[in-house]
C-alpha cells in the first residue's frame, strides 16, 4: 500500500511539472532588444516574431524594444505588448521607408512609437500608454499616415516635429496633463500636414503649434482643453468642435484662418443667433485682433463615411446617432435632444451627389420637418440642405425626391402607354 501511495505521489508530481512546463511554453515572452535587420532576418532568431514574406507578426509579449531596420515591410503586433519597463524606445523605425506598424500595445517607454527620417510609412491601430516623453513621434518625416491610434497618459500624446505632408486622423489622445504638455504637439517648421477627426480629452493643451509650423489643416477635431499657437501662422482651423470652456492662446501675433468663406468651427462660448435658418451664426466669432471665425457653426460638426468612400457631413445642435447609408439612395440617422430642456433641433447636411442624387426629400419619424430648405447651397458635387424639427428622439430619413424604386415602374408604365397609343394610331393610306 505504501509503495502504491509513493508511486501515485511521484506520478502526480510529474504531471504537475509537465503542466507547468506547458503553461510556460504557451506564454511566449522576450526580453531585451529585438531587431528586424536590413536583410529581413530577425535578431535574435528566438524572438517571438513570425515572418511571412514582408509581413512580420508578434507571437508574444516583449519586455524591451523593437528596432525595424528594413524598408517595405508590415509589422503586425497582433495585440501583444511591447513594454519598455520605464525606459527605451518601444518601436523604433529610423532611416527606412514604406513601413507599417499596426496592432501593437506599447507601454511604459521613454518614447512609445518612434518614426525618424521615414517616408510613406504608417502607424495604424496601436495603443500607446504611460510613456515618459512622447507617445507617438513622427520626426523629420514626410507622407506618413498616423490613424486610429489610442495614446493615453503619456507626457505628450503625439509629437510631429520637422515633418510635412503627413496625415493624422481618427486618433484618440487622452491624459497628457503634465504642465505645458499637449495631446498633439506640432513642432518647429512642420507644414502641409492634415489633422482631422481626432478626439482630445483631459490634456493640459489639446493642440500646441510650436514656432514656424504653417499651412497645416486642422479639421473636424474634438477639442476640449484649448489650443496654444506659438508664432505659427497660416494654418486652417475648420469644422472643429471646441466643446468645453477653453481658450485659444497665442504667443506673438500669428494670423490663422478659422473658416473656408462658407463654414467655420463650433464654439461653445459663441452666443450668436441664426435668423436666416442656415445653421451658421449671424455675426462672426472674434478670437483676437488677428483671428476671426466669420462663419461660426450653430451646432457641432459630424462627419460619416459611407460604403462608397464618400463622407456625409452634418452640423446639428442635437445628438446624432445610428448613421446608416443604404446604397444607392437612402441616408438614415437618429436625432435626440442634448439636454432635457431642449425642444428644438436642426440639421445642416452636405450630401455628395454620388451618395444620394438631388433633389432630396426628408422625413422626421415619417413626417415633414417643421421647416426645411433643400436648396441651401450647391457646388456641383455636393448639395447642402437644412431642416428643423421638434425634439425627443426621432428618426431622420433622406431619400431622392423621386426614388429609383418609384421612377422605374413609372417609366415602364409610361412606356407601355406610349406603345399602346402608337399601335392604335391609324396609318395614312391604309
Amino acid at each position: 500500500m505504501e509503495r502504491k501511495l509513493v508511486l501515485t505521489s511521484i506520478i502526480l508530481i510529474l504531471l504537475t511539472s509537465l503542466l507547468g512546463v506547458t503553461f510556460r511554453v504557451e506564454k511566449v515572452q522576450a526580453n531585451g532588444t529585438i531587431y528586424i535587420r536590413t536583410d529581413g532576418s530577425v535578431d535574435p532568431p528566438t524572438a517571438p516574431i513570425q515572418r511571412l514574406g514582408d509581413v512580420y507578426a508578434l507571437s508574444g509579449n516583449v519586455n524591451g524594444s523593437l528596432v525595424i531596420e528594413r524598408s517595405n515591410i508590415v509589422f503586425d503586433g497582433k495585440g501583444f505588448t511591447v513594454d519598455g519597463l520605464g525606459g527605451r524606445v518601444g518601436v523604433n523605425v529610423t532611416d527606412v521607408n514604406n513601413v507599417t506598424v499596426s496592432g501593437v500595445d506599447v507601454r511604459e517607454c521613454d518614447y512609445g512609437i518612434w518614426f525618424h527620417s521615414t517616408s510613406n510609412s504608417s502607424i495604424l491601430n496601436n495603443t500607446v500608454t504611460g510613456c515618459v516623453w512622447m507617445g507617438i513621434t513622427i520626426y523629420y518625416s514626410t507622407w506618413a499616415l498616423l490613424s486610429d491610434n489610442n495614446a493615453t497618459n503619456n507626457n505628450y500624446g503625439i509629437w510631429i516635429p520637422h515633418s510635412s505632408f503627413c496625415t493624422v486622423s481618427n486618433n484618440t489622445v487622452v491624459g497628457s496633463q503634465s504642465l505645458g504638455a499637449s495631446g498633439l504637439y506640432i513642432d518647429h517648421d512642420s507644414y502641409n500636414n492634415q489633422f482631422f477627426g481626432n478626439t482630445f480629452e483631459s490634456n493640459f493643451y489639446d493642440i500646441y503649434l510650436a514656432p514656424y509650423s504653417h499651412n497645416n489643416n486642422l479639421s473636424g477635431n474634438s477639442i476640449n482643453s484649448g489650443v496654444y499657437i506659438n508664432n505659427s501662422p497660416d494654418n486652417l482651423f475648420l469644422h472643429n468642435n471646441l466643446i468645453t470652456r477653453f481658450q485659444i492662446s497665442f504667443t506673438g501675433n500669428p494670423s490663422n484662418m478659422w473658416d473656408n468663406d462658407f463654414e467655420g468651427n463650433y464654439w461653445r462660448l459663441y452666443n450668436g443667433t441664426d435668423s436666416n435658418g442656415d445653421g451658421i451664426g449671424d455675426v462672426p466669432y472674434i478670437i483676437d485682433s488677428n483671428n476671426t471665425d466669420y462663419y461660426p457653426l450653430m451646432g457641432m460638426f459630424h462627419s460619416f463615411n459611407t460604403s462608397l468612400g464618400k463622407r456625409v457631413d452634418i452640423i446639428s445642435n442635437s445628438s446624432i446617432g445610428g448613421f446608416e447609408y443604404e446604397s444607392p439612395s437612402t441616408i438614415q440617422f437618429s436625432v435626440s435632444n442634448v439636454t432635457e430642456s431642449q425642444t428644438h433641433g436642426f440639421c445642416r447636411v452636405a450630401i455628395p451627389y454620388t451618395v444620394v442624387s438631388p433633389p432630396y426629400n426628408v422625413t422626421i419619424n415619417g413626417a415633414d420637418p417643421t421647416y426645411w430648405n433643400y436648396t441651401l447651397y450647391d457646388n456641383g458635387t455636393h448639395q447642402w440642405i437644412y431642416f428643423e424639427f421638434e425634439h425627443s428622439t426621432k428618426e431622420v430619413v433622406i431619400i431622392p425626391e423621386f426614388p429609383s424604386i418609384v421612377i422605374l415602374p413609372l417609366f415602364m408604365t409610361l412606356t407601355l402607354i406610349a406603345a399602346k397609343v402608337y399601335r392604335r394610331k391609324p396609318i395614312n393610306g391604309a
